[in-house]
């Protein structure tokens, strides 16, 4: 009823119901309708569902004109990872690191793990920006703190090849593990070859 009588917690509320199927059945158009009611009111985390539901195409014709930028600009920091990805990979906008690079920081300076990842790889690989292995290092320990596994999977790899880093086998070792502890299997492999490398360096060719 509050919802009803133009409470925007209440909209954004039933919204959820409709959108995750809770006491109600699943409909994502009536979803839509009390995301809307409530982002007009302008609460943030129903823009940012309004977002998702047409980038996803839920139950509307996809709309990529009405993406995440409100919420994004609001300082929804899921909302700017969001953007960020779209602009690192091209979907719904161009290409454009730059502007990947513009959200992915606004997010992580906020705390996402994922966002400080992907500042981190921005540096490391030099996309849109000169390449700055001791920057990419920086974020990539960020992420890593939060756990999150490809981070401890850089740090091991730049820890292994001296880059932006003293070369340190042993740590990179220890952070590779980390990550294929967790099931990131790049890391895996990473440490298979390392040992390899161990063997053949043992056992020289006659």
């Amino acid at each position: 009823k509050s919802a009803e009588n133009g409470d925007d917690d209440a909209q954004y509320q039933m919204g959820r119901f409709y959108y995750e199927g809770v006491i109600v059945s699943k409909n994502f158009k009536e979803a839509l309708r009390w995301f809307r009611k409530s982002a007009d009111q302008g609460n943030d985390d129903a823009q940012y569902f309004v977002g998702l539901i047409f980038l996803k195409g839920k139950g509307v014709a996809a709309n990529p004109q009405e993406a995440l930028r409100k919420s994004a600009e609001n300082g929804d920091d899921d909302a700017q990872y969001q953007m960020g990805r779209f602009y690192y990979e091209g979907v719904i906008v161009s290409k454009n690191f730059k502007e990947a690079l513009k959200w992915f920081r606004k997010s992580a300076d906020q705390g996402d793990d994922d966002a400080q990842y992907f500042v981190g790889l921005i540096f490391l690989k030099g996309k849109g920006v000169a390449a700055n292995p001791q920057e990419a290092l920086k974020w990539f320990r960020k992420s890593a703190e939060q756990g999150e596994k490809a981070a401890w999977h850089y740090l091991g790899l730049m820890h292994r090849d001296g880059e932006g880093v003293e070369r340190d086998l042993q740590k990179a070792r220890e952070y590779l593990q980390k990550a294929a502890d967790k099931g990131f299997s790049p890391s895996v492999k990473a440490l298979q070859e390392m040992d390899r490398r161990l063997e053949n360096q043992g056992n020289p060719a006659e």
